[in-house]
């Protein structure tokens, strides 16, 4: 039944909405461009950028090569794990989600395999890690959405970095609950 559904583009969809409501009536063109927040397309439009230059400049390969040296067969497998994921917690914060799973998942993905672990969690725990992004709102845009009603950015710091621990902490431990390491 899948390949009867046909497969649209977030962004055409996001447009062909905001056409639509326009065009019914919905909301009026004026109050459309009123209600947005210009700095903040501006803002997350950079972000998308600097995760570009990011990995164009080599800084993608600077962290792989980082993670790679302290990756060893020696390294229990629950601490790659921890490791993996509490970067792509901390990466998220600074990049686009997308941008810290490209940096991290293809780290896991060569070298946990040679290590004898099963891939499955670990790309589970770097996918959710990479979701707990609400301590900035420069990854999340939902969140940085919020910042019209006049939050500044050490709020979000202030009170969203206990949840991100807690949350890291859920995923340290459940994931691999579920996900067995071991191969």
């Amino acid at each position: 039944i899948q390949r009867f559904i046909p497969q649209f583009d977030l962004a055409i969809v996001a447009i062909l909405s905001a056409s639509a409501c326009i065009l019914t009536g919905c909301i009026n063109l004026s109050d459309a461009l009123k209600s947005v927040s210009w700095n903040l397309v501006i803002w997350l439009g950079s972000s998308l950028g600097m995760a570009g230059a990011v990995n164009s400049s080599g800084g993608g390969e600077l962290i792989a090569t980082f993670f790679t040296g302290i990756l060893s067969e020696n390294t229990h497998p629950m601490l790659m794990f921890a490791a993996l994921v509490s970067i792509t917690v901390v990466l998220t914060h600074f990049l686009a989600n997308s941008t810290a799973v490209t940096i991290v998942l293809p780290i896991a993905l060569s070298v946990i395999p040679e290590l004898g672990y099963s891939v499955f969690p670990f790309t589970v725990g770097i996918t959710m890690g990479s979701a707990i992004a609400i301590a900035t709102p420069v990854a999340n845009t939902t969140i940085a959405m919020s910042m019209v009603a006049g939050y500044r950015f050490s709020d979000y710091w202030k009170y969203g970095l206990p949840l991100v621990v807690i949350c890291t902490v859920i995923v340290i431990v459940a994931v691999p609950l579920i996900f067995p390491i071991y191969v």
